[in-house]
């Protein structure tokens, strides 16, 4: 469990990192304020109205959820529904590794994929990526979801240009989906 708890903290602090490093780099400044907020500021991560980001985290937050359900519906239908690995896997962590995975997990992976990924590769390549990180659970319909999801998403952080209401979204769709989980099991 160590070793696990070791790995994630190590892929977390990669994807807000990397990201951070190259913007820093990128402006070519020394090391100050102002350089660290415009590395944060191009990343998305700025502060908005608490109006502006409740709004735009409650529709992104139904989009993911109404997707999600659609696409449920659509894996159940052609017999490709094996969510079940992803539930298997979530069960199996303790509730502390769950709270950091929805918590920091959540907020890291929105920093690099959608902060980071979406503006040098763009929607569907950040998206398809997403994915491909989601490959871990051994579930098809979790890839195709997690790119489907991904897309929701990057367009929404194109969009508005902050990471905010995407990571609130995120935790909030992932906390809702674990306790789904646990309620179920």
């Amino acid at each position: 469990m160590e070793r696990e708890i070791v790995m994630f903290f190590v892929i977390d602090a990669m994807l807000v990192t990397i990201p951070l490093a190259y913007w820093y780099i990128k402006a070519h400044a020394r090391l100050n304020k102002k350089s660290l907020a415009k590395a944060f500021r191009d990343l998305g991560l700025y502060r908005q109205s608490a109006t502006v980001v409740t709004k735009n985290a409650i529709i992104i937050l139904v989009t993911l959820l109404l997707a999600s359900a659609f696409l449920t519906v659509v894996f159940s239908s052609f017999g490709l529904n094996d969510t079940s690995l992803v539930e298997k896997k979530i069960v199996g962590l303790t509730p502390g590794i769950i709270v950091y995975l929805v918590f920091v997990r959540s907020s890291a992976e929105e920093i690099f994929f959608r902060g980071f990924l979406v503006k040098k590769t763009g929607i569907v390549v950040s998206s398809a990526i997403f994915s491909i990180a989601h490959y871990g659970y051994g579930s098809v319909a979790e890839v195709i979801g997690a790119f489907s999801l991904g897309l929701i998403l990057a367009w929404n952080f194109k969009k508005n240009g902050c990471l905010i209401p995407n990571i609130v979204a995120h935790i909030l769709y992932n906390s809702i989906l674990c306790f789904a989980i646990y309620a179920q099991g």
